[in-house]
């Protein structure tokens, strides 16, 4: 079974050479053969310019198509992999189309991966770490308030400030009423403790997405964007706070800090999923980057390496 990566752009390429390393058959699709040679042509020469027709007729049963290109392209290139039976992964995020694929890649025993990234991705693997510890809790309490915020920035990342649904108050507000506003944030960061926050995403995914068990009283739910100063950092800071009776219950973060490593952080958990669907290490449809504990620990084994800082705040410590 092989690999078929479309795209070499610039985020693109550790990942990529990871897979080659690692003795994956890789075939490399790219408009721009010189940028491909560039990435990983010391490696491989499996290097082919990308037209759709030609890739349509390589790809085969059980093989796995990984989408780099820009984000409109993403379920026209899930669609190609599912008409042959293959598995579909790529970095972006989880839009109608690739959704409505989801009972055609069941039939096919096909896995569509989205939002397995940096963010959306490597978030979602620290926020389930979070809700799995707040459920497993010796002072869990079904009925505490939960505040719920993941926050993510990459360089040069410049979010539109007039994004929707950053932030619900669920007791307060009506579903659907969002709360659009930039805003400063203190959080338990090294480099940047107190950054500009603007909105980015539908907060209410995060139910779904972090196994937010819908029972629990979810006061209040903040997705954003980070500003960061330093315009080669990138870091993620995902958090869950319970309160009981006005009184902090239980309060955890889960931070990751990096320097340059932009690139990697984006294309390694790409090539992790492209592993995880080759193994049928989750299951078949269409889904987002792994709640499965185990796997999603082995993912971060392999993201650790690549950043200064990874671990799991207490502020009740």
């Amino acid at each position: 079974m092989s690999v078929h990566w479309v795209g070499t752009g610039r985020a693109a390429a550790p990942g990529l050479r990871r897979l080659v390393i690692a003795g994956h058959e890789v075939v490399v699709w790219s408009r721009d053969l010189d940028a491909a040679e560039d990435a990983v042509g010391d490696l491989t020469q499996r290097l082919r310019e990308y037209d759709a027709g030609a890739l349509a007729e390589e790809v085969q049963d059980g093989d796995v198509v990984v989408s780099m290109l820009p984000a409109d392209r993403h379920a026209e290139l899930a669609t190609l992999a599912l008409q042959r039976a293959a598995h579909f992964v790529c970095p972006g995020h989880l839009t109608p189309a690739l959704r409505a694929l989801h009972a055609r890649a069941q039939i096919k025993d096909a896995r569509v991966l989205a939002e397995c990234g940096f963010a959306p991705g490597i978030d979602h693997l620290l926020a389930q770490g979070l809700v799995r510890d707040w459920r497993q809790a010796p002072d869990h309490d079904p009925d505490a308030v939960l505040d719920v915020m993941s926050l993510s920035g990459l360089p040069g990342a410049r979010p539109d400030a007039g994004a929707t649904r950053l932030r619900r108050g669920f007791e307060d507000l009506a579903v659907g009423d969002p709360r659009d506003a930039a805003w400063q944030a203190t959080l338990p960061l090294r480099a940047s403790p107190r950054v500009d926050v603007v909105p980015a995403g539908d907060a209410l995914r995060m139910v779904e997405d972090y196994s937010i068990d819908p029972t629990w009283r979810l006061r209040s739910a903040v997705r954003g964007r980070m500003v960061l100063p330093d315009p080669g950092a990138a870091a993620i800071c995902v958090s869950l706070a319970a309160e009981r009776a006005g009184a902090t219950l239980w309060h955890r973060s889960a931070v990751l800090e990096a320097g340059d490593a932009r690139a990697a952080l984006v294309s390694v958990p790409v090539s992790l999923a492209a592993e995880a669907a080759l193994g049928r290490k989750v299951p078949a449809g269409v889904g987002i980057a792994p709640a499965d504990p185990h796997l999603a620990a082995a993912w971060l084994e392999v993201i650790a390496p690549l950043v200064r800082r990874l671990e799991t705040v207490d502020h009740l410590r």
